[in-house]
């Protein structure tokens, strides 16, 4: 098989642990630890007690009792169990996160216990991240590629992913800080733990950015207090129209609006 996202970072000198039959399902390529399980009990036992090591890469988990025991077997309540439990071992998992690491939930294919058949199904899988460095609420839609996922954690670590397929996700999900000065930073903190915004934006000044944020108000409803207009762009390039409240005036450099 071609080059793989674990492949690259045990190359790189990261751990790879591999829990449940993750190590197979990669011919025991890429991966510098391997923990089989029994069931997905097993499975989450052995993760929480990784999680609370000192390791320094990725923890690769697969709980194969969702398809192997319910989904294959049309067991619908076995399987809303199953998902029970897996959420209440997630209480348990959360808290041993710390500052710089990702969690990522995901599927690599249907299994959906209720249709007729029982092989795997074919829908879309969902993905979850969640991280304290991650934006909060931010939908990335409908990807081109599972592979994204390995991509993405590539570039978590900071490694190029040119070798693999996928592209990565991180800069739509990571909050980017783009200063080093810790009291600035600090401040940021401060305020995002004050006023709990659905997202932090590090405004860089670029054209990409810009045209970005452009496209995102002028998407907004009309009834949107937010909602900004664009002008004719041939006679007026760059200019939008924006309906502020009345005793709203703010002054920006060059600019101000009222």
């Amino acid at each position: 098989p071609a080059t793989t996202m674990p492949d690259i970072l045990k190359e790189k000198g990261f751990d790879v642990i591999s829990v449940g039959k993750i190590y197979d399902i990669f011919a025991g390529r890429g991966f510098t630890q391997s923990h089989p399980t029994t069931n997905n009990e097993d499975g989450m036992d052995k993760t929480l007690a990784i999680a609370k090591q000192d390791f320094n890469g990725l923890c690769f988990v697969n709980l194969v009792d969702f398809d192997m025991v319910y989904g294959h077997r049309n067991d619908v309540d076995g399987y809303a169990q199953a998902l029970t439990a897996f959420d209440r071992r997630l209480d348990e998992l959360l808290p041993l996160l710390r500052e710089d690491d990702i969690l990522i939930i995901t599927a690599d294919h249907g299994c959906d216990p209720s249709t007729p058949s029982t092989d795997h199904s074919r829908e879309h899988t969902p993905m979850l991240a969640y991280g304290e460095k991650l934006k909060k609420g931010k939908n990335l839609g409908t990807r081109e590629s599972f592979a994204d996922i390995g991509a993405t954690v590539l570039d978590w670590f900071g490694i190029s992913s040119d070798k693999i397929y996928g592209k990565s996700f991180l800069k739509e999900i990571i909050i980017m800080a783009l200063t080093t000065n810790p009291n600035i930073i600090k401040w940021v903190d401060e305020m995002i733990a004050l006023t709990k915004p659905d997202s932090v934006v590090w405004i860089d000044g670029s054209k990409e950015q810009l045209d970005a944020l452009t496209e995102e108000v002028c998407a907004l409803p009309d009834d949107s207090k937010d909602k900004m207009y664009k002008l004719n762009q041939d006679k007026l390039p760059g200019c939008l129209y924006h309906r502020t409240l009345p005793n709203d005036v703010a002054r920006v450099e060059d600019r101000t609006f009222i």
